[in-house]
């Protein structure tokens, strides 16, 4: 590691390097001796990413992906920047800004800073998928592959692992519902990706300056209710899977978009974000059943591990004894 870091260290930035992938991206890069620029709206919640490495080797900045000014000046002298800024809803963002304006604003900085190589990560979709939340990161794809710097387009399916968002919510949800809704008809699938895959993955393509767009899936295929049923025998829940046509899911998505649900949101989930959207049943409504992509992480690592393999290591604070 000490040769790396005194010979071929790069500066990296990370724009939405406080979240989940983030945490996990920034101590991978820590370890192979970068200095590592963390850029989120949150600070405090970012402090303990300090102690990934020796002092100095982390740094934390506040912004928002659309301070424009601001971004500019912390990408000065950057090697290489990563752009992991997404969100799932609108609760308190807009898909447009952070998908579309936000990709303008990395492309911007970029070309006034000289920064030679970027990775940014999209999602496992494709053309047809009418939700909001598709059609502006598709547009921020397109958008990116405009520049003529060296770029990495990593498109992952759902990732999960600790302190994820996926299984962890699954698990708390069955660990105390009796029933849960689920739709009757959805032939969607998911190629459900391990996080320390995806963030090995990364570094080991920032180190080979690899170029290119990786399909960064998972090496199996599941339906919603499979990952349901997994979850469920995983932590030893009774709970009743319920099914209901989408019509009735999509009005309980309806409710649980509007602040009338937060409450009853904070006490199950534990947080006030939605708990379900429109946008993601829509999401869940397009058939891509035979979009089944062959996983381009492949070539970089000798095993991808399923949902089963880790699935009781992540949900083990919901099992029920």
């Amino acid at each position: 590691m000490l040769g790396l870091f005194m010979q071929d260290r790069k500066t990296i930035v990370i724009l939405g390097g406080g979240g989940f992938i983030g945490s996990y991206l920034v101590e991978s890069l820590v370890q192979n001796g970068h200095l590592v620029k963390v850029v989120g709206r949150d600070i405090e919640k970012m402090k303990q990413l300090r102690m990934c490495g020796c002092v100095g080797q982390v740094i934390l900045h506040s912004c928002n992906i659309l301070d424009l000014e601001l971004l500019t000046e912390i990408t000065v002298g950057a090697d290489v920047i990563i752009n992991l800024v997404g969100i799932l809803d609108q609760q308190d963002q807009r898909f447009d800004d952070i998908h579309v304006r936000g990709v303008e604003n990395v492309i911007s900085v970029v070309r006034k800073n000289s920064i030679k190589y970027v990775v940014h990560l999209s999602a496992f979709l494709e053309d047809g998928n009418k939700a909001n939340y598709a059609t502006t990161k598709l547009q921020g794809e397109k958008i990116l592959r405009t520049i003529s710097k060296q770029l990495l387009l990593v498109r992952p399916s759902v990732v999960f692992g600790k302190q994820d968002n996926f299984l962890n919510l699954f698990g708390r949800l069955l660990s105390i519902l009796p029933i849960m809704p689920v739709m009757r008809v959805s032939k969607y699938r998911l190629q459900p990706l391990y996080v320390m895959d995806l963030v090995t993955f990364i570094t080991k393509a920032i180190e080979l300056s690899y170029v290119g767009c990786c399909d960064a899936v998972g090496p199996k295929s599941y339906s919603i209710l499979d990952i349901l049923l997994l979850v469920k025998k995983t932590i030893h829940s009774r709970v009743y899977l319920l099914p209901v046509p989408n019509s009735l899911y999509k009005f309980f998505a309806y409710f649980c978009q509007h602040k009338i649900s937060i409450p009853f949101t904070k006490i199950i989930t534990g947080n006030t974000r939605y708990l379900s959207t429109v946008d993601q049943v829509i999401t869940l409504e397009h058939d891509n059943s035979n979009v089944v992509a062959n996983s381009g992480l492949k070539g970089f690592l000798n095993k991808l591990y399923t949902l089963e393999e880790l699935a009781e290591e992540v949900l083990r604070p919901y099992i029920i004894s």
